[in-house]
């Protein structure tokens, strides 16, 4: 579902395997259950364990993660939550999965860097 889980954790990979996903969140959730979320999405909430994990790994509140995983599950409308600290122009919703990526990536650098 647009604007659930899947898509959070497809737009904040930024060119990382999910592997070293997993590797980012601590190890918890495991990189089959971030893949089984982020091809199949969820049936319930994840526990806490996973939504911090999920959070620290991608980069996002654990509330920006609960709030996903409310779209995915239907209980509210995609849309009602901003998932990102930075508004993009109009038309960055048409970027595809790669290019998507491709600049999570290089702001992920950044962040990086400045905390050097």
């Amino acid at each position: 579902m647009q604007g659930g889980i899947e898509e959070l954790i497809n737009s904040m990979l930024g060119g990382r395997t999910l592997k070293e996903l997993s590797k980012d969140c601590g190890g918890t959730p495991t990189i089959g259950r971030i893949s089984g979320m982020a091809l199949n999405g969820i049936r319930a909430f994840p526990n806490l364990t996973t939504v911090t994990g999920l959070a620290k790994g991608l980069g996002v509140s654990p509330e920006t993660v609960v709030q996903a995983c409310g779209v995915s599950l239907g209980l509210w409308m995609p849309g009602s939550f901003n998932a990102g600290a930075l508004q993009l122009p109009l038309g960055a919703e048409k970027m595809t999965k790669g290019q998507k990526n491709a600049v999570v990536g290089v702001v992920r650098e950044f962040i990086n860097s400045n905390a050097a």
